[in-house]
């Protein structure tokens, strides 16, 4: 599930949402 986390950050800002 990483992969999808990180590809989300890098286009939309979710990553900050979950970090």
């Amino acid at each position: 599930m990483e992969g999808l986390t990180w590809g989300a950050c890098e286009e939309l800002v979710s990553c900050q949402r979950l970090s």
